[in-house]
């Protein structure tokens, strides 16, 4: 009977050394997983730097292009809205002008026929 608890025993004995070994590749097996882990957000923490850089970056082009137009838009649209605003007056004006005040005003000539010439030139672009 002895001999039989002392089977039990190394057998028990056996099974608990068998566990113990699958604990230790378990746990090999998992500082391997953390440290790949630890390695993958190192490499993650880089991305978002670079990712915070490249947004600051094109976040201060986004801005300089917003003040590109807003100079853009003060200096040279502005500008042309009223050089257009000015040739519709003219053409207001001139729409309302006799001939012989289109001649006095626009032409180089007081000649009605002269003018009247110029002016048909200048409508057909100069042709």
């Amino acid at each position: 009977m002895n001999e039989n608890i002392a089977k039990i025993e190394a057998k028990g004995f056996q099974d608990l050394c068998n566990y113990i070994r699958e604990l230790e590749e378990k746990n090999k097996f998992l500082e391997s997983e953390n440290a790949q882990l630890k390695a993958n957000t190192a490499l993650l923490g880089n991305e978002l730097t670079y990712f915070k850089e490249y947004s600051a970056d094109l976040e201060d082009k986004v801005q300089d292009l917003k003040k590109q137009y807003d100079e853009f838009y003060e200096k040279e649209y502005l500008k042309r809205i009223d050089e257009c605003n000015d040739l519709w007056g003219q053409l207001f004006d001139i729409k309302h002008m006799s001939l012989w005040e289109f001649a006095n005003k626009y032409c180089k000539t007081e000649d009605l026929e002269e003018a009247g010439h110029e002016l048909a030139k200048s409508l057909l672009g100069g042709a």
